[in-house]
């Protein structure tokens, strides 16, 4: 029997929700970036979670990193976002942010433009079920 499946028995016996019971998922981004013959920086971003790889986006471009809890406010992630990361590469930038919901999650992206200074609206690219 899994554990999760163990928290499920016990919030139906105790009459809790399972969310209530159950802790996020332990999730770290993974960035697989290699320079082109042009010296730009293309691969994939990846979601570990729980220590099992889940691919995200596989065509990226630029430099990435993770964003710190701090700057959510700023980039307009919600406070919940178990994490978050950004990349840049000239003007262009995609940023990325996961939230947990309804035992699932959920993956955000949008894209803008630094020169332009279009910023898009965050649109869910991703639902990876916990």
């Amino acid at each position: 029997m899994t554990t999760r499946n163990l928290l499920m028995l016990l919030a139906v016996a105790l009459a809790v929700p399972i969310s209530l019971l159950a802790a996020d998922p332990k999730v770290a981004w993974h960035f697989d970036l290699k320079d082109d013959d042009n010296g730009i920086p293309r691969g994939k971003l990846f979601l570990d979670v729980d220590g099992k790889r889940q691919l995200i986006n596989d065509h990226v471009t630029g430099n990435y990193h993770t964003v710190d809890k701090a700057d959510y406010k700023k980039q307009k992630i919600p406070t919940e976002a178990l994490t978050a990361c950004r990349g840049s590469w000239a003007h262009a930038i995609m940023q990325f942010y996961v939230v947990s919901k309804d035992g699932k999650l959920q993956i955000f992206m949008r894209d803008e433009d630094g020169e332009s200074r279009y910023v898009g609206e965050y649109e869910l690219v991703k639902t990876i079920p916990q």
